[in-house]
């Protein structure tokens, strides 16, 4: 199987966020008898972190999708105002949606779930209580998710990624 991606090509590879390919070379993992040609990943921002995924692992390759670009960020920014996801009241059931949604690491998804954690937020604190605990943890998971992307194409600091996404909002 040939490689999908070339070297020097950004890609947002699952949880890891923004990667560029750094080289992609036939390699024999000691100890697992594996071997064959693997992409070899550095994470943005990582000096350190060095990911190794096979070329011919469909399961790890289709985690990897290229980096949007600025026009393809503010669309599915504007979509996802149209289409927060329906809160699941009973905890168990939102808890594993929210974990498959997490682990596709699918930007319409999240910036749904986003959205909807937000609302539900909002109605709460209206009444002077808070997001569970979990909810807070999975919004802040998945805010971790698109910010990496979109300070990264947008050259803009994470602390203003919210502000970008407001504004985009504003305008509809």
């Amino acid at each position: 199987m040939s490689a999908k991606y070339e070297k020097g090509t950004y890609v947002r590879c699952g949880s890891s966020g923004v990667c560029l390919i750094e080289d992609i070379r036939p390699m024999s993992l000691p100890g697992t008898g594996l071997s064959g040609d693997y992409y070899v990943f550095r994470a943005e921002g990582s000096d350190s972190s060095v990911i190794y995924v096979p070329v011919n692992n469909e399961k790890m390759t289709a985690a990897m999708v290229p980096v949007l670009n600025v026009e393809e960020i503010r669309d599915i920014i504007r979509a996802s105002a149209d289409d927060p996801l329906p809160w699941i009241e009973d905890r168990k059931e939102r808890t594993e949606q929210q974990r498959d949604i997490l682990r596709r690491c699918d930007r319409r998804e999240l910036l749904g779930m986003i959205s909807s954690l937000y609302l539900r937020r909002n109605r709460l604190a209206a009444s002077g209580r808070k997001l569970a605990g979990s909810d807070e943890n999975v919004l802040r998971q998945a805010e971790r998710l698109i910010n990496n992307e979109l300070t990264f194409v947008l050259g803009i600091e994470e602390s203003q990624v919210g502000e970008y996404i407001r504004s985009l909002l504003e305008e509809r």
